[in-house]
């Protein structure tokens, strides 16, 4: 067994006067260790007998090499049993095909495999293996710090170059200002902790007269002339020259100020918006306030940043350091004044631990880096493991060494590799990429990054390649999957070179120290078979997914595919620039940085003329970077099913309905005004009208998730109206007219219900939406079935029957097939209920063929209605006797009665089925129909009607008599300024949302309806705005989903967008995907420090790097005793020939003669403290013997019973 080394050892004797010999463990001696002792030194198979036989055995080609760093020589074979001692020695010896199997340990080698083709490097099972890139500058360099100065800098002379410093195993910052810290995450604050440059620019005329290519106008003194893309402009500053904003922003009060001299320091420049480069600076005016640095060749004038690093003057605070290259001294500020010789320091000294060129089929498997990392050359199906990388890589300031070559940075890195796969890995702390792939399409493509976790990624992102990015292909097809990011510092986080594939992936906060950029980054070249898909991007200041590029040309991007994301709190979430694209099914909410959330751009004539926009759902789409949709539409014909906070935010905000209106507020709460003969406002009283919006009480706490009112009956016939509103908590409540038990109360009630009335609907049941009829009402349920209640003369509670006898209670509805209703539409005498397979079923009066059954037949149950081919349903309503429906194509079609034009057909008869209208004159995102008309918003922001305008419903003007209009014509006299966001369209008045959130009502006012504080039998012919609302309630993507906050993005059921099949989720989708990584990230940082020697007496189990304390128990044999050695006091004991140490009923004495004890004789104490003893019964002939108390009582048997049988020279443990 291994001797230690430990000092101040204590020796206790064990005299033994039996011959011991080596062993091969028998079934039986391995039966009772691991029956009584599973947890022993001597069941652990990563712990081996190794001994000086080990110099003569050899291993048989083909078997797996072994590593143990603790137990292993460099000169034995590498069986099991004779382990080499580290990785080179391994790899020296291995051939193509080989596994090197590595036991725990702390590894410091630098070893390149060089044309070994299908190698395996991986951990033994269980193993704990890392690989240390660093170095103890007291231990291992054996340096010595000097006294403190007056500063409190002390300083050592390395050994060897050292490129980053680390504490306790926590990196420490580099020497900078303005300072920052690695604790507190300020070195990721670009605001707060780096300087900033005055750069602004001043437009200036660009007449050039005399054609010499300059604007004849010149700038003011202190200005420089600068072309920005064909616009000069004068700019306080060139390329090459930063001039310090010292009143900009930041824990600082500016270069000057601080007193520093910035000759000499390597300045980090972010002057290229997603560009920054490392420069030394040059020359310092202390005036001005500005330096000089050799320029970088890309500099843009927007947003200039810096910092300064590399000089001893910069160190100020604990913990910062300095590297002087010119003589190797470490210059360091020790925390509260600490002297350096009693901490933990060590210092990066190697770039790289296992470097892989010109060999194909590599893997590196289960194996942990500190300060260090792997670097792959040429290789084809390479992979890289099951491993955890902390400090991997930084750049090469600490040297002092500034604008570092891309080709030649320091990085996680693959070069020119293909069908490489990198899975379950982690890489956290990088000065730099986390990862590059390396090469053009031809020499990089088909790589695999999968369920891996990246954070802490790049606090300078200086000098990186392509766009400087955090995850950087050179190549094609990559595949970036089921992984994680966050926390990075590059404007861009992954540019995955052409046709990237990226799925299921979580990212966020992205992009803190860099303008511009995005999480996905597409350039146009590299759009073409692009697949982005069910990736979780948020909280981020930056793009999400973005196809980038300039539009025009013949190099635009095209054809790349994105679908099934979901984004919240983005800036930008989804560009999609160029053409030909398909961007489908999306989810999109919450912060938007002033940005659209769905960008599809068109600018300059072009873009996306042929792109598929379908079945979205954001709270903001249009055709421009920030402008709304009306003024930007979506090109025709490339869109539909999409809910957008444009078109959709303001559905069902405001209700017109018979002779009284109702709103929903921002904070919830409901107002209605108009007509209250029934009670219908909820107020607690009757009255003939109420002139202005008056506060609806549905109880403490309470806010409305939707209301509606009957809008069935007409002047003439007589106001029957009842009101009911769905609570946040699912509660539904009912008031106004009762007379057929329409309220769902248990009664009728002649005089109406005054206030706000509970309805029960069964046991545990809640309401997701209600629909109200003339007289009847039905109810969507938490369970996904229907309700019906009241009136059901014409069967319009479905229930499969007619009655003259009300209903006063809910009743179940039964649907043919297995599809679910969605949403639900009442008519006069009539339902209809939208399915989640987008079919339409309806069941009630239809006397005018209204329902689009094909005939005049009533129905007492759910009936399915023919649609249009390929067409879905986006909205519906149903007039007093029609039906209308519009489509994701942007039609509208309706069916029913058309003696007042009102299906929009032209003046022609009835329609038994649907009938398409004539042209809208755009897209129609919706339909809403009066009495005997109907109209339709349009994506140009406009609103058209049809039908008869009686009682100018439709806004357009009275000119003495009112008129039908038999086709789509007639536009409300809206402010041409303005766009309409939504309307509801009452049977003889429309209230309408206006795009900067205005509310303008229209018609009949008779009893106030239009809320303008006034009643009027004449009626108001054209839109007059309400000044006595409050905000209404703008609806969003967020309030559509199921639980949002705990990543639960499924619509809810019956919402719209449920309705339109939009967003990344099915609504009924038992199992949803989720996104990012599947294993939970353990850090390796703060390791404990200890003896990781499981075969050691102080094994620490929580120990992740050795410190050489383990210690061992030996034997010092001589010719008539053997000494059992150990650093920890044991009490002697000693066994005569007739006498045994054991004083049970097993003991058995043994009786040999002092000349038989044998050099190579074995005892250990395992960590539990029981013995282990081999020996030999004679010498030379005996049997082998095992002895053990392990059971808790002597126990000893043999191993082998003949002398033939017997194997091996020595008895080991």
């Amino acid at each position: 067994m291994t001797s230690s080394s430990a000092k101040n050892k204590i020796h206790t004797s064990l005299f033994i006067v039996f011959l011991m010999v080596s062993m091969t463990w028998s079934a039986g001696i391995n039966e009772i260790v691991s029956k009584y002792e599973s947890q022993s030194e001597l069941s652990d198979n990563t712990v081996f007998g190794l001994n000086s036989g080990c110099d003569t055995i050899t291993r048989t080609a083909g078997t797996p090499i072994f590593v143990d760093p603790i137990n292993g020589s460099s000169t034995w074979s590498g069986t099991i049993n004779c382990p080499k001692n580290n990785l080179s020695q391994a790899v020296s010896a291995a051939i193509s095909g080989d596994e090197i199997i590595l036991q725990s340990g702390n590894y410091h080698d630098n070893v390149t495999v060089d044309n070994l083709d299908d190698l395996l490097i991986r951990a033994a099972d269980g193993a704990k293996v890392v690989f240390d890139g660093t170095k103890s500058i007291t231990g291992d360099m054996a340096a010595t710090w000097g006294v403190a100065d007056g500063s409190g800098i002390q300083t050592v002379t390395l050994s060897e170059p050292g490129w980053q410093l680390f504490y306790n195993y926590d990196e420490q910052v580099p020497a900078r200002w303005p300072n920052a810290a690695f604790s507190d995450g300020s070195v990721f604050d670009r605001d707060n902790n780096w300087a900033h440059g005055t750069m602004s620019a001043r437009s200036i005329d660009n007449t050039d007269n005399d054609g010499n290519g300059i604007p004849d106008v010149g700038c003011f003194a202190g200005e420089e002339l600068y072309l920005d893309g064909s616009t000069w402009k004068c700019v306080d500053y060139g390329n090459g020259v930063m001039e310090d904003d010292s009143t900009c922003c930041g824990n600082h009060s500016g270069l000057v100020a601080a007193g520093i001299n910035p000759v000499g320091a390597i300045a980090i420049l972010n002057v290229a918006s997603f560009r920054s480069y490392s420069r030394t600076v040059n020359t310092w005016d202390s005036v001005t306030g500005s330096f000089t640095y050799d320029t970088v060749p890309n500099w843009k004038i927007k947003e200039h940043a810096y910092m300064l690093e590399g000089k001893r003057e910069l160190i100020d605070v604990d913990g910062e350091w300095w590297f002087d290259s010119s003589n190797n001294e470490l210059h360091y500020k020790t925390p509260s004044g600490l002297d350096a010789n009693n901490l933990d320091l060590r210092v990066k000294t190697q770039p790289y631990a296992i470097t892989v060129t010109n060999s194909d089929g590599v893997t590196i498997q289960g194996i942990d880096f500190f300060g260090t990392t792997i670097n792959v050359n040429n290789c084809d199906g390479c992979s890289f493991t099951n491993s955890t990388l902390e400090y991997p890589s930084t750049s090469k300031r600490g040297l002092g060494i500034a604008g570092e070559d891309v080709d030649d940075r320091w990085a996680t890195r693959f070069y020119r590799s293909t069908n490489s796969f990198v899975d379950q890995i982690s890489i956290a702390y990088t000065d730099g990429t986390a990862i590059e792939f390396h090469g053009s399409a031809g020499q990089s493509n088909n790589n695999t990054i999968n369920n891996s976790y990246f954070h802490h990624i790049d606090w300078s992102v200086t000098d990186l390649p392509g766009l400087m990015v955090s995850v950087f292909e050179g190549g094609r097809d990559f595949t970036f999957s089921n992984s994680t990011v966050h926390l990075t510092g590059a404007s861009a986080t992954l540019s995955l070179g052409d046709a990237p594939q990226v799925w299921y992936n979580e990212v966020w906060g992205t992009g803190y120290l860099q303008s511009d950029g995005a999480v996905v980054q597409m350039m146009q070249e590299e759009q073409t078979d692009a697949n982005i898909a069910y990736n979780w991007i948020h909280d981020t200041d930056k793009y999400g997914i973005r196809m980038d590029g300039p539009i025009g040309g013949s190099n635009n991007g095209r054809n790349a595919t994105v679908h099934h994301n979901v984004l919240w709190n983005v800036s930008g979430a989804l560009m999609v620039k160029g053409d030909y694209h398909e961007a489908t099914n999306n989810t999109v909410f919450g912060g938007d940085g002033g940005k659209n959330h769905i960008i599809v751009l068109y600018e300059n004539g072009a873009g996306n003329e042929n792109s598929v926009i379908w079945n979205n759902a954001a709270d903001s789409i249009a055709a421009h970077r920030a402008n709304d949709i009306w003024n930007n539409p979506l090109q025709d014909g490339t869109f539909g099913m999409n809910w957008n906070g444009y078109t959709n935010g303001y559905d069902a905000s405001i209700q017109a309905r018979n002779h009284h209106s109702c709103a929903v507020y921002e904070n919830g709460s409901l107002y209605c005004w108009g007509r209250n003969n029934y009670g219908q406002l909820g107020l607690g009283f009757t009255s003939n009208q109420e002139l202005t919006p008056q506060f609806v009480d549905v109880g403490a706490g309470k806010t409305i998730a939707m209301m509606e009112s009957s809008g069935s009956g007409n002047q003439a016939s007589g106001i029957l109206t009842q009101t009911c509103a769905v609570l946040n908590d699912g509660q539904l409540l009912c008031w106004g007219n009762n007379d057929d038990g329409q309220l769902g109360i248990g009664n009728t009630t002649s005089g109406g219900v005054w206030v706000p009335t509970a309805v029960d609907l069964g046991s545990g049941r809640k309401a997701i939406s209600i629909a109200l009829s003339n007289g009847a009402s039905c109810a969507l349920l938490d369970d996904q079935s229907v309700k019906c209640w009241g009136k059901n003369n014409k069967g319009q509670l479905g229930l499969g029957n007619t009655s003259s006898n009300d209903v006063l209670t809910p009743h179940l509805v039964t649907f043919t097939g297995t599809s679910k209703p969605v949403k639900l539409f009442g008519a006069l005498t009539a339902f209809c209920a939208l399915m989640d397979n987008g079919s339409v079923a309806c069941w009630g009066g239809n006397n005018e063929g209204q329902l689009g059954l094909g005939d005049l037949a009533d129905r007492n149950t759910p009936t399915y209605l023919t649609l249009p081919a390929d067409r879905r349903v986006t909205t519906m309503d149903i007039g007093k006797n029609f039906m209308c429906m519009s489509f994701d194509d942007g039609t509208v079609g309706c069916s029913g009665d058309n003696n007042m034009g009102q299906l929009g057909i032209g003046n022609l008869p009835d329609e038994l089925t649907l009938t398409f209208t004539q042209d809208l004159g755009g897209y129609a995102f919706s339909v809403d129909t009066s009495q005997h008309g109907a109209c339709s918003l349009v994506d140009n922001g406009s609103m058209i009607c049809w039908g008869y305008t009686v009682d100018d419903v439709f806004g357009v003007g009275y000119t003495g008599t009112f008129t039908i209009s038999y086709v789509p014509s007639l536009f409300p006299l809206i402010d041409s300024t303005r766009n309409v966001a939504t309307a509801s369209v009452g049977y003889t008045h429309t209230c309408a949302i206006l795009d900067d959130q205005s509310v303008s009502c229209w018609g009949n006012n008779v009893r106030g309806q239009l809320g303008l504080g006034n009643f009027s039998s004449n009626s108001v012919y054209e839109p007059d705005t309400l000044t006595s609302l409050d905000s209404l309630r703008k609806n969003t993507v967020e309030q559509q989903l199921v639980d949002p906050n705990n990543r639960d993005f499924r619509p809810k059921w019956g919402s719209q967008l449920h309705v339109l099949g939009a967003g990344a989720y099915d609504a009924d989708d038992s199992s949803p995907w989720t996104a990012g990584t599947t294993w939970t990230y353990t850090a390796l940082s703060n390791p404990t420090v200890g003896c990781t020697d499981e075969g050691a007496l102080n094994y620490d189990s929580n120990a992740e790097f050795e410190d050489g304390s383990c210690y061992y128990i030996t034997i010092a044999p001589s010719a008539t005793s053997a000494q059992l050695s150990a650093t920890t006091p044991m009490t002697p004991i000693t066994i005569t020939a007739t006498t045994s140490y054991v004083t049970n009923s097993s003991s058995q004495p043994f009786d040999y003669g002092s000349n038989n004890v044998h050099k190579d004789s074995d005892i250990a104490i395992d960590r539990n403290g029981n013995s282990h003893i081999c020996f030999r019964t004679s010498s030379g002939t005996g049997n082998l013997y095992y002895l053990t108390d392990v059971t808790g009582s002597w126990a000893w048997e043999p191993v082998h019973i003949t002398n033939t049988a017997n194997v091996g020279t020595e008895c080991n443990i």
